[in-house]
């Protein structure tokens, strides 16, 4: 059985950032995209959170990010505790690929 997976606040608010500006610049399919992109993932990440690329590595947490679907311009960032494999993963950054990726600092998901 795989972990369960948890949404932190801030990727709630990227996610609803991205779904407003897909709705006001892009036709409704990349929506359904993003949508289709992020079940997908979901799906996938509590029986493999090793799937990304790790950026950092704090105690038994290892924060990673993945690029998801293979047609969309947007990184997933997340974190596990790879000694607990009860823990939860947690989704905490949605960005597009082309932000400042400096911005990702696991202090603020401490």
């Amino acid at each position: 059985m795989g972990r369960a997976v948890r949404y932190h606040t801030s990727f709630k608010h990227d996610l609803a950032e991205r779904v407003r500006w897909l709705r006001q610049h892009q036709p409704s399919e990349q929506r359904e995209n993003l949508r289709t992109a992020l079940a997908a993932f979901t799906e996938r990440i509590p029986t493999f959170p090793g799937v990304g690329e790790e950026v950092e590595r704090r105690g038994n947490r290892s924060y990673r990010r993945f690029m998801i679907g293979s047609t969309l311009p947007y990184i997933v960032w997340y974190y596990y505790d790879i000694a607990d494999t009860r823990a939860p993963v947690w989704l905490v950054m949605l960005m597009h690929e082309d932000q400042d990726r400096e911005r990702f600092g696991p202090d603020r998901f401490e």
